[in-house]
């Protein structure tokens, strides 16, 4: 879920009022302390960039959703999620294929081994660096610089 400003890098004071911030200069002292998320901007200032960093993330990941069926409709399979910051990674299914995005949520570069289904033995990047082939059957190796992801998807079952 994206809300008014995430994709500006709105951090906020607290709660959800303090978070929704202006996009044009403004006169809230408060607004205008926050540092930006992907930005060095400060003060009173336009706030809407559509070349922010953020802005052109969320742009491509919005298109990458519009373009791969699966990301939209396929069936969702959890197949690491661990309950501290390290390792997100689940895979939607639709029609033969394969979408697998994996997360490192953690300050800590992440190696491991992610279940995918057994066909699934050949892969290409759809984000990141996927590598374009299974560990083994079931198994697909990750390695992920920190609070970094990756989108893989099969191409076509063995």
């Amino acid at each position: 879920t994206i809300y008014y400003g995430d994709e500006q890098g709105f951090t906020g004071d607290g709660d959800y009022a303090d978070s929704r911030e202006d996009m044009f200069p403004s006169q809230v002292a408060s607004y205008n302390d926050n540092r930006l998320v992907g930005s060095a901007a400060t003060g009173a200032r336009p706030a809407f960039q559509a070349d922010g960093v953020l802005y052109r993330r969320i742009a491509a990941l919005a298109k990458l959703r519009a373009t791969t069926p699966a990301l939209r409709e396929g069936v969702q399979v959890t197949r690491v999620a661990e309950g501290k910051p390290g390792l997100l990674a689940f895979s939607r299914r639709m029609a033969g294929t394969e979408v697998l995005a994996v997360f490192n949520t953690s300050d800590k570069p992440i190696k491991a081994r992610v279940p995918v289904e057994m066909g699934s033995a050949a892969w290409k990047s759809l984000q990141g660096a996927c590598v374009s082939s299974a560990a083994a059957p079931g198994s697909y190796s990750v390695e992920l610089a920190p609070f970094d992801y990756m989108i893989c998807v099969s191409e076509g079952r063995s």
